[in-house]
């Protein structure tokens, strides 16, 4: 791996992977949206506007790239009118249609631990079929499963300044969330590997009570948790199904799916989610 193109570099795992690959010299270009966003400055830094989701936009990005970092994901936000089968997977076959095109000779995909078990989920859907697509490419290819980043485990914090944490089911399912500077460092670890797959999770495999206990002491405060009956999930979810806006949907179908499943992947990394959560709060 020499020169690397990184797809998604102004997102939380983006960034990381930009910043771990520059540390260590690699020659790095990525691929963004708007420069003005990009505050990073290096020799090895290349910086080129695009639109995945656009694949004309995509001429000459690629040239002279022997490596593809993939991390396009749609993000749902206000305005956004795309589906994950637009970015997730289509966004993705723009970039790999282009990569061969170009000579690449490997792409790296971030996926999500457990989508491949999981394609009647939304999200799962659209990114289990560009691993598919990948697959049968014919380039080499690499494909990444971490499990839940540190920011998606703050809604315990979010809980517990309020006082009481709610979980449906009685809060022992066990993952082991993982930071985007770990995964970063695991990502490129392994660029260069002859493996295909890599499923990644942090150091600690915690339980929902025991995430909910931390984020509790973080904030000094007395351990509240309410464990609500799974029936009721099941009945938000189908609400939501019916009255959540449509770029909402996807996310909570994901993660109102998960938080029933033990989601604990091989362990990598260093970083905490405790003192994660002391960061965050004080």
């Amino acid at each position: 791996m020499k020169r690397v193109l990184v797809a998604g570099a102004t997102g939380y795992l983006g960034s990381y992977i930009t910043r771990e690959l520059v540390a260590r010299g690699v020659k790095t270009r990525i691929l963004v949206s708007d420069k003005k966003r990009i505050i990073l400055k290096d020799e090895n830094l290349n910086i080129r506007e695009g639109d995945p989701s656009q694949i004309e936009s995509l001429a000459g990005i690629l040239k002279d790239v022997d490596t593809v970092i993939s991390t396009v994901a749609l993000i749902p936000v206000k305005g956004n009118k795309q589906t994950y089968m637009d970015v997730d997977f289509q966004a993705n076959v723009n970039l790999l249609e282009e990569a061969k095109k170009n000579g690449v000779k490997k792409f790296i995909y971030v996926s999500t631990f457990g989508a491949d078990k999981l394609r009647n989920v939304k999200m799962c859907a659209a990114r289990e079929k560009f691993v598919d697509y990948l697959k049968d490419s014919g380039l080499e290819y690499l494909v990444v499963r971490p499990t839940a980043f540190f920011p998606e485990m703050e809604n315990y914090l979010t809980m517990a300044v309020g006082g009481r944490v709610f979980i449906y089911g009685n809060g022992e399912r066990r993952s082991n969330p993982i930071d985007g500077k770990d995964l970063a460092k695991v990502i490129v670890d392994s660029a260069d590997e002859d493996i295909q797959e890599v499923e990644a999770g942090g150091p600690d495999i915690l339980t929902q009570n025991e995430m909910a206990e931390m984020a509790f002491r973080t904030f000094g405060k007395p351990v509240k948790i309410f464990h609500l009956p799974n029936l009721l999930r099941v009945l938000v979810l189908g609400a939501a199904r019916i009255f959540a806006k449509k770029r909402n949907y996807g996310t909570i179908e994901y993660f109102m799916t998960i938080m029933m499943m033990d989601m604990e992947a091989p362990a990598y990394g260093e970083l905490h989610l405790e003192d994660y959560y002391h960061e965050r709060v004080h």
